[in-house]
């Protein structure tokens, strides 16, 4: 039996940005040793998120998970993150205060019919989307989430966390989504979307009011922060809430840039161009493999590339073999984020921790291929 191409939506991006890169991280599977911190903060609000949607598990018990299974890589890079776990504590409370009403999470079966509220799994061949063309490719991906509003419009969620929020631009002619919808309508896990709720959730650590020097309050100059940051920062200065009412206006009002739900309905003709293109890509990466590693394309994305220093080492004459044993390790790059699946794979129960790391020469079992299953 001839084995399946496997692709995912950030696979095929990587290889149209750069197929060095994209040698470097599937053919090769090199991670940079060190997780920037927006990635880490990211990995831990999504598993945030799925616990409060299940209803039977405390996210902040899950933070608390995490922050035990990683002490050691959080005390040794605090520098460069900052105290993550506090940060995300205080920006999560502050979420789930600002969205209590509004979006409901739907439940899909998992594989072994566990219903569940978020990351929902999928590996379906690419055929079955897109016809003969795509044989032998299959298609894996993680939704965020499937959530109705109060006027019962569906939504395909997707949970982003960022320092600046991204702009319409890339919304429109985001490519996840567009594949993501067509995958959740054919398993039947909808029956109809009505677009894309963009939920952003901006990582920048609140800003903490200074105190002035005098210590009567705090000072007046406008901060990123929020209204628990400004309460915390006047009861450990013993001063009153109520004689600061506009910097308490200010925090409230600046949740509105911390916590955004943008609806987005899809426009069938720009999906349907979109998803051609990337279709397209999925076939040219299933014939070219095996042939070695690409050009590089050289430009300004290379400024946040993880592998920017091998690039550099090699067009500057530097020891490439020398930078990956000391930058890099080699680890699954199709590891998927699910706890339960790491844990099975090592052998272990349960922990809740947010890194995707695994036992060397271990790997998460392949997800099974998914079919159409309806229920009407």
């Amino acid at each position: 039996m001839t084995e399946l191409f496997g692709v995912g939506q950030s696979k095929v991006k990587t290889w149209r940005n750069c197929r060095r890169a994209y040698h470097h991280k599937y053919v090769e599977g090199l991670q940079r040793r060190r997780t920037k911190r927006p990635l880490m903060f990211g990995k831990i609000i999504h598993r945030m998120l799925e616990a409060h949607a299940q209803e039977d598990e405390d996210p902040f018990e899950v933070l608390r998970s995490i922050s035990f299974e990683n002490e050691k890589l959080f005390t040794a890079e605090r520098e460069m993150y900052g105290d993550i776990v506090e940060d995300v504590e205080t920006i999560m409370r502050e979420y789930f205060d600002y969205h209590a009403d509004g979006l409901r999470m739907v439940p899909v079966p998992d594989e072994t019919g566990e219903l569940r509220f978020g990351e929902h799994e999928f590996a379906v061949p690419l055929a079955d989307l897109a016809g003969p063309t795509a044989d032998g490719i299959v298609f894996k991906g993680q939704v965020d989430g499937l959530g109705r509003t109060p006027n019962r419009l569906r939504w395909l969620v997707e949970t982003k966390t960022h320092d600046k929020r991204p702009d319409d631009d890339e919304r429109w002619r985001n490519v996840q989504t567009i594949v993501y919808r067509r995958v959740v309508l054919h398993l039947g896990w909808m029956s109809s979307l009505d677009g894309v709720c963009w939920n952003y959730v901006m990582s920048k650590a609140p800003t903490v009011p200074r105190v002035l020097k005098d210590g009567t309050r705090l000072s007046n100059q406008a901060v990123t922060t929020l209204p628990s940051v400004v309460r915390r920062a006047l009861a450990e200065a013993s001063l009153r809430p109520e004689d600061h009412d506009e910097i308490l206006q200010r925090a409230v009002e600046t949740r509105r840039e911390y916590f955004q739900r943008i609806y987005c309905p899809v426009s069938e003709t720009i999906s349907d161009r979109i998803f051609d293109g990337f279709v397209e890509s999925a076939c040219e990466m299933r014939d070219t493999q095996g042939r070695g590693p690409g050009p590089m394309n050289v430009g300004r994305h290379c400024s946040w590339c993880d592998y920017e220093p091998l690039c550099r080492a090699e067009l500057t004459g530097g020891d490439v073999d020398f930078v990956k044993q000391g930058e890099y390790t080699v680890e699954d790059p199709e590891a998927y984020r699910r706890t339960k699946r790491d844990s099975r794979a090592a052998g272990g129960e349960t922990g809740g921790g947010a890194s995707s790391e695994r036992p060397r020469g271990k790997r998460a079992p392949e997800l099974r291929v998914l079919r159409p299953k309806r229920n009407g």
